[in-house]
């Protein structure tokens, strides 16, 4: 993939930015085993629970 910025002399601040290559791709993104996060995420917060109620 090759970028390039080059100016396109129309006015002082105009300019231009081309890109060569490159793919892009049709299919759909494997999806993010949301479920198990959000597991994880409550039994961390479950252990900190009981850890700060011991100290108290």
């Amino acid at each position: 993939m090759t970028i390039a910025i080059a100016d396109a002399e129309d006015t002082i601040f105009d300019f231009a930015i081309f890109v060569d290559g490159g793919r892009f791709s049709s299919e759909d993104p494997t999806p993010a085993p949301e479920s198990g996060t959000i597991a994880l995420l409550g039994l961390d917060l479950v252990g900190l629970g009981a850890a700060r109620r011991r100290r108290a």
